[in-house]
């Protein structure tokens, strides 16, 4: 008997049940990271209401290399993550009104803590207008630095 057949029809639907779009309920931005090493596409899903900042990333298993999550926001501050309820480390790129990126976290691992108090906020230094986060590792495979300017973002940099 020839189970070649057989087997590629398995291998083709087991593709297709993993090939799931990242969050597809969610509106998208695609943004261009330009760093030394290039230019990078990143597919963002936005968290755009109070609702879906909070939410953010928890529950997700896990995320491809070039997609991420961006948090827009209407006037410059500081801003406080944490990682109460995420499934995945992350890396997080802060973003000012320019489109500069002002400060860069990597490797942040989530918070097993049962009690909130116990899990750390993660902040910049100086105010930012958006975040990014993206699948741990991604900041330093894409060389991304302060400075490094991101397009494509909701409110274009002046």
């Amino acid at each position: 008997m020839n189970l070649r057949p057989l087997l590629l029809l398995i291998l083709l639907l087991s593709g297709c049940a993993s090939a799931q779009p990242f969050l597809p309920d969610r509106a998208k931005a695609e943004l261009r990271l330009q760093a030394e090493s290039g230019i990078h596409i990143v597919q963002a899903a936005l968290a755009q209401s109070d609702q879906e900042k909070a939410q953010g990333l928890m529950g997700v298993r896990s995320m491809a290399e070039g997609e991420g999550m961006l948090f827009p926001y209407g006037e410059p501050f500081i801003p406080a993550f944490w990682m109460k309820g995420m499934e995945i480390s992350l890396d997080f790129a802060f973003i000012d009104g320019d489109g500069r990126i002002v400060h860069l976290l990597e490797d942040v691992p989530p918070c097993r803590a049962q009690n909130d108090s116990d899990c750390p906020r993660y902040s910049p230094p100086q105010p930012a207008q958006h975040v990014l986060e993206l699948r741990a590792g991604s900041v330093r495979r894409m060389g991304l630095a302060p400075g490094n300017l991101v397009l494509g973002l909701p409110v274009e940099p002046k």
